[in-house]
Formats: C-alpha cells, sequence, structure tokens
C-alpha cells in the first residue's frame, strides 16, 4: 500500500512537472522569443519532483526553530525584560491605543519577525541536503507564471495587463530581489558579494517595473521584451548565477532616489525612538544607543556620511525628551 501511494506521488509531481514546462514552451512559441533553456526545464522539474520531500523535510525544522526561539524570547519577556514591559504584557484586553498594546504588538512582531526570516534562511539550505528543491527554485516558477502572463497579454492585446500588474510582476519583483540569499551560490559571510548581488537584483526588479510600465503604449511590444527579461533570468538563476541575472545592455538605468529615502526613513525611526522612550521612560543612554545602531544599519557602507545625519537629527531626541 505505501509503494503504491508512493508510485502515485511520484507520478502525479511528474506530472505537474510536465504540465508547468509544456505550458511555458508554448507561451515562449507565442511570444516568439527562442526556447525554454535547458537549465530552466531542469529546475522546474526539479522545483515539481521534489515539492512534497521540502515540505516534510522543512516542516518539522520549522516546529523546532519557533519552539527554540519563542522559549528564549518568552523566557526573557517573563524574567529578564525591564519591570515596566512586564507589567505592559501580563494587561488582559487592553486598550488598541493604550501602551500595554503596543507593547504586546512589539513583543509578538520580535517573536514572529526572527522567527521568519530564521525558517526562510534554514529551510532551503537544509531542504538541499535531502535533495529538495522546492524552496530553491519556487523563484523559476514564479518567472515561469509571469511567462505565460506575458503570453496573454500578447494574445489579447492587453487585456489582462491589470491583473499582470497586480500579481505576478510583484511577485516576479520579490523574487528578484531574494534570488541571491534563496540560490546559496554566495556564501552568508562574503558581505561584499552579497552587497553587490543585492545592488544587482535592485538593477534587475526596476527593469522588470520599466518594461512592464512600457505596455500601457504597447502591450504586445512590452510583454515580449518582459517575457525575454524573466526567460533569461530564471536561466541564470537556475545556472547559479545571482549577480547577472541580466546583462548591462539589458538593464534600464535605475533613477537612484535611494539617498532621501533613507533620510526620511532615518528620520521618521529617530523620531519614533525619541517618543517612544519618553512614552516608556526609557533611560536616554539606551535611546541614542539605539539611534546609532539604526543609522548604522542604514548607512553601513558610508559611516561619515550616516554620523552626519545622526547629528543633524540629534535635535529630534532632545525634543521629544
Amino acid at each position: 500500500m505505501i509503494s503504491g501511494l508512493r508510485l502515485r506521488l511520484i507520478r502525479w509531481q511528474r506530472e505537474r512537472a510536465d504540465e508547468a514546462i509544456s505550458e511555458l514552451r508554448r507561451s515562449v512559441e507565442t511570444l516568439g522569443i527562442g526556447s525554454v533553456p535547458a537549465a530552466t526545464r531542469i529546475a522546474l522539474r526539479r522545483r515539481f519532483q521534489t515539492q512534497v520531500t521540502t515540505w516534510m523535510v522543512t516542516i518539522p525544522i520549522w516546529l523546532v526553530e519557533a519552539r527554540i526561539l519563542f522559549a528564549i524570547t518568552g523566557e526573557w519577556f517573563a524574567s529578564d525584560a525591564p519591570v515596566w514591559l512586564r507589567e505592559d504584557l501580563r494587561v488582559n484586553d487592553p486598550s488598541a491605543l493604550s501602551r500595554a498594546a503596543w507593547t504586546q504588538l512589539g513583543r509578538d512582531f520580535a517573536q514572529v519577525v526572527p522567527f521568519l526570516l530564521l525558517a526562510r534562511r534554514t529551510s532551503s539550505a537544509v531542504a538541499t541536503l535531502f535533495g529538495a528543491y522546492g524552496y530553491r527554485y519556487s523563484r523559476v516558477d514564479i518567472w515561469a507564471g509571469l511567462i505565460n502572463e506575458c503570453a496573454k497579454i500578447y494574445q489579447t492585446r492587453g487585456a489582462v495587463h491589470g491583473r499582470l500588474e497586480l500579481e505576478n510582476l510583484r511577485y516576479s519583483v520579490l523574487a528578484v530581489r531574494g534570488a541571491a540569499s534563496m540560490r546559496g551560490t554566495v556564501p552568508f559571510f562574503a558581505w561584499r558579494r552579497r552587497y553587490l548581488a543585492r545592488r544587482h537584483a535592485a538593477d534587475v526588479a526596476a527593469t522588470f517595473r520599466a518594461v512592464a510600465a512600457m505596455m500601457d503604449a504597447n502591450p504586445r511590444e512590452g510583454a515580449v521584451k518582459l517575457a525575454r527579461l524573466a526567460l533569461r533570468t530564471s536561466e541564470r538563476y537556475a545556472e547559479g548565477r545571482v549577480s547577472a541575472l541580466l546583462d548591462e545592455e539589458e538593464m534600464v538605468p535605475r533613477r537612484s532616489g535611494a539617498e532621501a529615502v533613507r533620510l526620511v526613513f532615518a528620520a521618521l525611526m529617530i523620531a519614533a525612538m525619541a517618543t517612544l522612550g519618553a512614552a516608556f521612560s526609557v533611560p536616554s543612554q539606551i535611546v541614542a544607543v539605539a539611534a546609532v545602531l539604526a543609522i548604522a544599519v542604514l548607512y553601513r557602507h558610508s559611516i561619515p556620511r550616516g554620523l552626519e545625519i545622526l547629528t543633524l537629527l540629534a535635535a529630534l531626541l532632545l525634543v521629544a525628551r
């Protein structure tokens, strides 16, 4: 009986892989952008043929990680946290605008976010050790979905353009931005390589959005260009070339507004730290250290510039105190 179930599961996974590859081939032929690369076909087949195994491997890992992480943070909140924090956490059904409500929300955030980050990073690495590639190549499946949508746009002359903007494009851009960490070809402590890979991913994501915007003027031409980029990206990702998802001549020059965004974000963070510090009676020394750490994270590649910004925004700390 177990052997029969296993054979049916294998057959079902193979059928799904064949359907995904066949649909992608039809879309590529419709768009006239060549053929599906061998690396992309192999990645899709591995994705679907090991999807169930991936879940079987990673779900126990998630449970263990959640138990350990929540036990550690829960013990700290229960015994080692400041007195005012423990009192707020013991309040039952606080008002949505009370300090206790925000404290409990912050506690939940401090527990859930690290778990999600840890689970995301370990799930792909551990599953790969067992020959399961459901997470590693899920991005290739996302880009294949984008190509399929582009084929529909090409056939309908832009009738499903709005659906693309809301669904497939958003997921495809997120897949590009997380490509380096999920593919696993860049070592975790290779900071320079990871930084360059992130910058390249930001350029590729901006190119995706810029080409998608062309569909407003010419849906069919824009669909062909976007599908060609997605096909190239899927091939390079499958090959592990996360810092060369697209060639330089294929990318649209990105308008950098990062400095303005970082300045606004730094001001908001410091203002929030100062306000919350005053509301929760947190010592000013701790608030100052938190502000320095926040600036260091935002301006980690330009610390002198970050110190200048901190000097300019230090007035927010003084006003709130």
